[in-house]
Formats: structure tokens, sequence, C-alpha cells
């Protein structure tokens, strides 16, 4: 019998959206009331054509104060990338590619614009919420009259709505 978890968790930072890239910043997220999908101008991303993932939109606060306020896409899944269909792999399998998606984007991001959003793919072993815990705390932001739960992560701040668990079977 194996005692060792194969779930995971990551922090949630809003509700879940679609990505759909076309190649460069050409990125349309699904509008699921009006059922199409729409160029958003806000989201400042550049995907490979024919990508579809999942992601969430995260209010980041950064500089003194915590007063400087950006937003980050979190990716947290995957579909399609580049054209294949991933959608059927394991779990783990998806996050490797998306990990590697993630690594080409910011390549790409550094190279040619500055105002790109950043892409983080956060996820964590069951075993290590510990850790995770530890970044978590309590303040006070621009915009927010209650103290909101923050991920700190180095300089900078993001909104945490929940936790999300994941059991692999």
């Amino acid at each position: 019998v194996s005692t060792q978890s194969t779930g995971k968790c990551y922090l949630s930072y809003g509700k879940p959206v679609l990505l759909l890239g076309q190649g460069g910043k050409n990125v349309f997220h699904f509008n699921g009331e009006m059922q199409t999908w729409t160029k958003d101008q806000h989201i400042q991303l550049e995907l490979p054509r024919d990508t579809i993932v999942e992601a969430q939109v995260a209010e980041v606060f950064s500089g003194e104060n915590s007063c400087l306020r950006t937003h980050s896409i979190v990716l947290t899944d995957a579909v399609v990338i580049g054209g294949q269909q991933v959608y059927q792999k394991p779990y783990s399998e998806r996050q490797i590619l998306l990990e590697k998606l993630c690594q080409s984007v910011k390549k790409l991001s550094v190279k040619r614009w500055q105002d790109t959003i950043p892409v983080r793919s956060l996820l964590y072993r069951v075993e290590h919420f510990y850790q995770l815990t530890g970044s978590l705390r309590k303040e006070y932001f621009k915009g927010h009259t209650t103290p909101r739960l923050a991920h700190c992560v180095k300089d900078q701040k993001l909104l945490v709505h929940g936790i999300i668990f994941i059991r692999h079977i």
C-alpha cells in the first residue's frame, strides 16, 4: 500500500475562463452567456495559434504599500496546444505541457513586449500544502475596504479567492 498522495492543489485567483490563441496577441476568451469567443483588450498575452487553455485572471499588487495594481494570467489546464489535442492526456502530462507553454510565452514576452502580462502556472503537491499556506497573508489593498487573503511571491501579492484540490485516480 502506497502512502504517497497523488493529489495536487492550486490557489484560485478568480473565476476560470477559456482562452483561445490565434497566434501572437490574437487571444480571445469564451463568453458563456453569449456562447461566443470575444477578443479582450485587457488580456495582453501572446499564445500560439490553435491553443485553448483554462486560465484565471489574478489581481497582482506590488510596490510600496502594495499600491501598484496589475493583472496576471494564471494557466490552470490545457485543452489544445498548438493544434495538438491534449485534453485526453493525464492531468500530470497536461501540466508538464502547460509549464513548457508558460516558459515559451515568458520568453516571447520578454523579447517582444514589455507590457505583456506574465503567465504563471502554480501547482503544489498536497504533501507540500504547508509551504503554500506559509505564503498566505491577510492584508489591506487599495480599492478594498476589508483585509484580503493574498499569496505573497517575491515582491508581489496575488489576491486569493480559494484553494482547489485535485485528486488523481
